[in-house]
C-alpha cells in the first residue's frame, strides 16, 4: 500500500500537519481589538434614534419618559464601569 502513495503522501501529510500547526499558532497569538469609545457611540446612537425613528413619540411618552432616560442612564453607567474594570485589569 505505501509503495502506491510513496513519497508524495508523506509530503502531503507533512504539509497538512505544518498548516494545522501554523493555524493553531495564529489563532494562540492575542488580538487587539480597536478602541472604541462605546458611551460617544451610544449616545449617538439614542440620538438618532430619538430623531429619526417614527414612533419614537408615540412609545416614549410623557408617563414612561422617566423609565426610558433611567434606561439609557444605566446603561452609560454600566457601560463606564465595564471600561473601568477591564482598564484595571490590563493596566
Amino acid at each position: 500500500m505505501n509503495i502506491l502513495y510513496g513519497q508524495p503522501y508523506q509530503s502531503r501529510r507533512q504539509i497538512y500537519l505544518l498548516f494545522t500547526l501554523l493555524a493553531l499558532l495564529l489563532f494562540a497569538l492575542p488580538a487587539q481589538a480597536q478602541d472604541c469609545n462605546c458611551t460617544d457611540a451610544f449616545e449617538q446612537t439614542v440620538q438618532n434614534y430619538e430623531k429619526n425613528y417614527s414612533l419614537f413619540r408615540l412609545k416614549v411618552t410623557d408617563k414612561n419618559q422617566e423609565i426610558y432616560k433611567a434606561h439609557t442612564f444605566e446603561f452609560v453607567n454600566f457601560n463606564n464601569w465595564a471600561k473601568a474594570r477591564t482598564q484595571r485589569r490590563f493596566n
